[in-house]
């Protein structure tokens, strides 16, 4: 008995081997038809690459393994044995983007999962048509109206925390990433949510310092192939740290949930039901609101487990998104100083000697140029750096057949800075977003684009420049950094901070 299953041990041993090998030997004869920076090895494919580098030198090590095309158009990698094309180059882009079918998120966004659920980030196909189309109204042009007024509020506390903490170092400088952080953390919580927390003022968040440690979780799981198999995560140093900053994030939205649920039963139950004309309720119109009271294609309303997932998830994307766009530009800024004086001089142009005046619509029209250095520090450093999408059935993109199974990703990072579309792509040109110069249109997806587009992409833009505006008219800035290195682990994350000089603006 113990021979016939040692036999039957071996032979799917054996099995198991021979797929391994055919698979393989497919991989191998892939290296004909796409540029590859080295054959893949058996099993872990170019993992071995990634392998116990620095969170901050990922990206330049992909950087490097793009360069095997001379054409700047694709690469393909193994992840183990999952293959993956990067695309950088805009027609390959709008073929992947545009596309109706290929529509899914790829495998690697899997370990997103157990954080975010099937939210408007993750979800596919009919449940992404439902949320997206029930999670639209969220963004209407009265509702951007009304957030503007937090945009205000929060920016102006912003320039307050700066200019106090500065003053209290000896050199005036500070670590700005972190405050910028709490600030949109602030404004998604009173926009989407309708919760004031005050978190810039207590000048820490829980929150913010655990979402760091979870992505950058999530980017180990991506590129190291033995953490993909959860017994083996399981065993790993991670993993602790890992369950503790779940239950961290979950219950922050949670409590979120709780008591805007409270809220709403409350006004709710404030309504005379014998009145069908009954006022609304007075007050701004949160996101949270439309999931609450939401009604579904079938007449049924959301859980708690749908509402949780698109709150985690619009939690996330709302506020940290926003923060690298807005660390990035104060930057970039900060080392450019006649480009800050530009700046400067269009807000003088808007609110001549108001350095406290709120900003309304037509002044936001108004900001021209300021909108060109948050476009172009989006170029450079987009908030998004990859985006990966799952080919769920054969099909031909850039004039090759890609098969089922494969992931198509966009290096938004290396298509923002692709020489054969951009002059001088590594320099801080604003002026480029001025010129008439036609560029393909899916040269710069700093937002994606097609129909899986950022639905927030109108709210980030009116945010940001409210709050740089804001911060502009009362501080100066000055980059203590000539460089920083991104890190890449789902958002592009200023490696170490962003260290400024910041003082009070003489006011004319």
């Amino acid at each position: 008995m113990a021979t016939v299953a040692a036999t039957i041990a071996v032979a799917f041993l054996v099995v198991g081997l021979i797929k391994l090998l055919l698979e393989y030997v497919k991989q191998v004869k892939l290296c004909k038809k796409y540029p590859m920076p080295s054959l893949p090895l058996p099993l872990v494919g170019h993992c071995h690459l990634f392998y116990n580098i620095n969170r901050e030198d990922i990206l330049d090590t992909v950087l490097t393994l793009a360069k095997v095309d001379t054409n700047q158009r694709k690469v393909m990698i193994f992840l183990g044995n999952q293959r993956l094309i990067w695309y950088f180059h805009p027609e390959p882009v709008e073929e992947i983007l545009s596309s109706n079918e290929i529509i899914s998120k790829s495998n690697e966004y899997i370990y997103l999962q157990p954080w975010l659920g099937t939210g408007l980030l993750l979800s596919t196909h009919q449940k992404w048509r439902v949320r997206r189309k029930l999670l639209t109204p969220a963004f209407h042009f009265r509702i951007l109206e009304d957030a503007l007024d937090v945009f205000n509020a929060q920016g102006q506390i912003l320039a307050d925390v700066l200019l106090e903490d500065s003053l209290k170092k000896s050199d005036n400088i500070l670590d700005i990433f972190n405050y910028i952080t709490r600030c949109t953390l602030d404004i998604i919580l009173e926009t989407a949510m309708g919760q004031a927390m005050g978190i810039q003022l207590a000048r820490e968040s829980t929150y913010c310092d655990t979402i760091n440690s979870m992505v950058h979780v999530m980017q180990q799981r991506q590129i190291q192939p033995q953490y993909q198999f959860e017994a083996i995560f399981a065993m790993s140093s991670m993993k602790k740290d890992y369950d503790q900053a779940l239950a961290t994030l979950h219950e922050f939205t949670k409590r979120v949930i709780r008591e805007k649920r409270a809220e709403v039963v409350e006004v709710d139950s404030a309504i005379p039901i014998e009145k069908d004309s009954a006022p609304a309720p007075k007050g701004r119109v949160a996101f949270l609101d439309l999931l609450l009271k939401a009604v579904l294609p079938d007449g049924s309303k959301l859980n708690d487990d749908d509402i949780q997932e698109e709150v985690d998830t619009f939690m996330f994307e709302g506020h940290d998104t926003t923060a690298c766009a807005l660390s990035w530009s104060l930057f970039l800024l900060g080392k450019n100083p006649e480009i800050m004086e530009k700046v400067i001089e269009e807000q003088k142009e808007i609110f001549q000697d108001n350095y406290l005046a709120e900003v309304t619509q037509n002044d936001l029209a108004k900001m021209k140029y300021l909108e060109c250095c948050v476009k172009e520090a989006l170029r450079l450093y987009p908030s998004v750096p990859i985006i990966g999408r799952n080919v769920e059935k054969d099909c031909i993109i850039d004039g090759q057949k890609v098969a089922k199974g494969t992931s198509a990703i966009v290096l938004v990072h290396l298509l923002h800075r692709n020489s054969s579309i951009w002059e001088r792509p590594e320099e801080f040109i604003p002026e480029r977003f001025l010129e008439t110069t036609k560029r393909h249109p899916y040269a710069y997806v700093p937002f994606s684009a097609g129909p899986r587009n950022c639905i927030g992409q109108r709210f980030a833009l009116m945010e940001e420049k409210t709050v740089l505006s804001h911060v502009l008219r009362r501080l100066n800035f000055e980059s203590m950094d000539r460089n920083i290195k991104p890190v890449v682990e789902i958002i592009t994350r200023p490696f170490g901070g962003v260290r400024s000089k910041i003082t009070k603006r003489e006011e004319d």
